[in-house]
């Protein structure tokens, strides 16, 4: 008999089994958002992708491109971070940081790489990326200028192909391209995107747009089935076809 009148809850009866519903948080210690850093990290090095172990990430790789979380951190002497960072909400403005710095007295400040005193809150982006193939994750925290570029290009393509595609994740391999400097130039990061899918859960729904044909990029993962997303026509661009 149950004394304590627990109800048994049977696998017949729960709503979620223990992988769904695992959780390793504890009462009173979460964070504003977990898993900001979910996977194996990247670093974009000397022109070339690499994990933080240093294994170089093939050029044949492709990655889905699925999220990005924007932080802001403070960062101590010891170049580690004090507390836990400022997670912006989607749609949110980036604060006054630098206001923030100068609120500070200048013996919190810390040393930049240049020998200078910096202030210690720095934002940076957190990119997340899935491997369709073994749905391994990967993230990659940036906060240069050359970065901030590759970031806002893909972004960029990501709205563009939504409007007509919404839900759609563009499928990328992570490569670098020329950016020109008051040094001469240098490589910097690029997504070049190599197609688009929809994640199982979150296909396309356009409104008004005729359904997607046969896919039309090829992935071909082994553990989930992704849904290619047709590519936008010059008419569903125009919103009209062409009068000729």
């Amino acid at each position: 008999m149950n004394d304590d009148k627990t109800e048994l809850v049977t696998s017949a009866t729960r709503t979620m089994d223990g992988i769904s519903g695992h959780c390793d948080e504890t009462v009173g210690q979460e964070t504003k958002r977990s898993g900001l850093f979910r996977g194996v990290r990247l670093k974009f090095l000397d022109a070339a992708w690499e994990t933080k172990s240093g294994d170089e990430i093939a050029p044949e790789t492709r990655l889905i491109f699925i999220d990005i979380d924007r932080i802001i951190t403070r960062w101590g002497a010891d170049r580690k971070p004090i507390g836990e960072p400022v997670v912006l909400e989607p749609g949110e403005k980036w604060p006054d940081y630098k206001a923030w710095n100068d609120a500070l007295p200048r013996s919190e400040w810390i040393q930049g790489m240049n020998g200078t005193l910096e202030g210690p809150w720095r934002p940076a982006q957190i990119i997340h990326l899935l491997d369709p193939k073994s749905m391994g994750e990967y993230h990659w925290v940036d906060n240069t200028t050359g970065g901030g570029i590759a970031i806002s290009d893909a972004v960029g393509s990501i709205k563009a192909m939504r409007r007509f595609r919404p839900g759609a994740a563009p499928i990328v391999e992570l490569s670098s391209t020329h950016m020109p400097t008051k040094y001469g130039g240098r490589q910097r990061p690029n997504f070049k995107i190599h197609g688009w899918v929809s994640l199982p859960g979150e296909e396309s729904k356009p409104v008004a747009l005729p359904a997607p044909d046969a896919p039309t990029a090829a992935v071909q993962p082994n553990s989930i089935t992704l849904k290619a997303v047709k590519p936008v026509s010059v008419g569903e661009e125009l919103d009209d076809s062409i009068p000729w």
